[in-house]
């Protein structure tokens, strides 16, 4: 007689199931995305597929090879037998690439990693960022020029793809170095840059989608601007405290990221309560004590501007953003902050997708803007080795 295989009752609908066909308690039908990708965030990753290395996006690489192509149009050997002024698709794209592979890879050794990952994409996915870019840069054949970017009498002269290291223009535009290097870290806003004839720059934070998030901030550092000495630190006491009564400090230092992971990846789940002190300090923070720093942050964040010595726009594949205008929009708007939690009331506002789950370890809010939830963010674990002892961190997103 064969053995019976081990059943499992879905805490959600009660329906038992076998034990291989469910994932934290639940059925198949019962999870839900949050769960599953926080489920997938924090698992062993011997146990699942390398992570993609996010630090070369083709999204990037398109914007930049487009405005590349356009600052360069009357280099004879960039142009094909139809002398095309726009670029259609990634196939003349790459053709461009090809062309002009040599000077481009001047400009940034790591050029092939944003090939290998444009190669990835879908055509027909790329044609039509390539063409959004087009119609929201306001592109004029006629005149050959992004009106947004340019005029005629002060064009684009030259084009920089930093993505996520600026030390790759260091020694090739020391002046564009020396204004982004002057910049906290995370003030350092912009993938691509263009140069002006006149000398100007012009930066462009390059989103593959308008789903991606806006930052990923330290919440120990925005603590830092409250001035009562104790309220200042008690979110990092509270949760040492409580790593601490897991497992000792110099142990989870020397723990490797797979251990510290599986040993606190529960902390913030509804059930594991745990953690609830520094929720509860944490809420009352950010919705009523001190909600003012926490709405300067959330501007600057959102906006990206912080004391950049440039004009920046964000492309997301669908949008053109000028950033300064959001600032000054946000500026002058009332913004509140709300949980999105179990008692969360989706009807007022036109049944809003919610995103609380009782089995994943995060936390959750909207932004509400002059009555409009716009915004929403999550607070998270930043992982790596040292987990929970790097400070958690704002995540935020467009709705």
């Amino acid at each position: 007689m064969k053995g019976q295989m081990s059943k499992i009752k879905c805490e959600e609908c009660n329906k038992l199931c076998d034990e291989y066909q469910t994932l934290l308690n639940k059925c198949s039908m019962c999870n839900t995305e949050e769960e599953l990708l926080d489920w997938l965030n924090n698992e062993d990753l011997s146990k699942k597929e390398k992570r993609k290395n996010a630090d070369y996006q083709w999204s990037e690489f398109v914007i930049f090879l487009i405005l590349y192509y356009h600052s360069k149009i009357n280099k004879k050997n960039l142009r094909n037998e139809s002398n095309i002024h726009k670029i259609p698709d990634i196939s003349i794209l790459l053709k461009i690439y090809n062309n002009e592979k040599e000077n481009i890879c001047k400009l940034n050794e790591h050029i092939e990693k944003f090939i290998e990952d444009l190669k990835e994409q879908k055509k027909e996915d790329v044609k039509e960022y390539i063409q959004n870019f087009y119609s929201e840069f306001d592109f004029c054949e006629k005149y050959s020029i992004f009106k947004v970017l340019e005029t005629t009498d002060n064009k684009i002269k030259n084009v920089y793809l930093t993505g996520k290291s600026i030390k790759i223009i260091k020694n090739i535009n020391q002046s564009l170095y020396s204004k982004i290097s002057g910049l906290q870290e995370k003030d350092r806003k912009g993938d691509v840059f263009v140069e002006l004839n006149n000398g100007e720059y012009i930066g462009i934070s390059i989103k593959k989608d308008k789903k991606c998030q806006f930052t990923n901030w330290s919440i120990d550092k925005i603590m830092l601007n409250v001035s009562d000495k104790t309220d200042k630190f008690v979110l990092k006491k509270i949760r040492k405290d409580v790593l601490d009564s897991i497992c000792d400090y110099d142990t989870r230092r020397k723990n490797s990221s797979e251990e510290n992971r599986r040993i606190t990846k529960n902390l913030m789940y509804e059930k594991d309560k745990r953690m609830d002190l520094w929720k509860e300090k944490f809420d009352t923070f950010i919705t009523s004590k001190y909600p003012n720093i926490f709405i300067s942050k959330i501007i600057d964040g959102i906006s990206q501007v912080n004391n950049l010595p440039f004009k920046l726009f964000t492309y997301n594949g669908e949008k053109l953003i000028d950033n300064s205008k959001i600032k000054n929009f946000l500026e002058k708007s009332k913004i509140s902050i709300i949980r999105d939690y179990l008692n969360f009331d989706k009807k007022k506002y036109n049944n809003i997708k919610t995103h609380f789950s009782e089995n994943a370890a995060k936390m959750w809010y909207f932004i509400k803007v002059n009555n409009e939830i716009k915004y929403r963010f999550e607070v998270r674990s930043k992982g790596g080795q040292r987990g929970w002892d790097n400070s958690p961190q704002i995540l935020i997103f467009n709705i």
